[in-house]
């Protein structure tokens, strides 16, 4: 986390304590900063400051009875499981497309081949 964003939640945290912010301002601060956090679009977002201040709301909006659990690597390695089960079946359909194509293009030759006498081709003398 960066120190701007840091001071800026410890000073939301500072509030909680001293009991100088409702439970609805923190969590309409604590939203703010996330939401400042995640649209930035000249540099990369703070994944710590994320994860600190959407750890925050959970805790606050379950009044600290249900833990925060952080699934995101789960969901990735998820997605990163179906991705490559995708590309395994690409492969596949494109390696079987390929054979395909080679298949129909030698028994087109081989059938030309066969249809066609080069006899054809050759200038026939004029018939009188």
């Amino acid at each position: 986390m960066n120190g701007d964003a840091r001071s800026c939640v410890d000073q939301i945290l500072n509030a909680i304590e001293y009991g100088h912010l409702s439970s609805a301002e923190t969590e309409r601060k604590v939203q703010q900063l996330l939401d400042k956090e995640i649209v930035k679009t000249t540099e990369k977002a703070d994944m710590g400051m994320v994860n600190a201040c959407q750890s925050l709301l959970w805790e606050l909006k379950t009044h600290g009875q249900i833990p925060y659990e952080d699934h995101s690597e789960q969901i990735r390695a998820s997605v990163e499981k179906e991705y490559f089960a995708w590309m395994k079946r690409h492969r596949r359909q494109q390696l079987a497309i390929r054979i395909g194509s080679v298949a129909a293009a030698l028994l087109l030759a081989t059938g030309a081949g066969f249809s066609v006498h080069w006899k054809w081709f050759s200038p026939k003398p004029y018939a009188r």
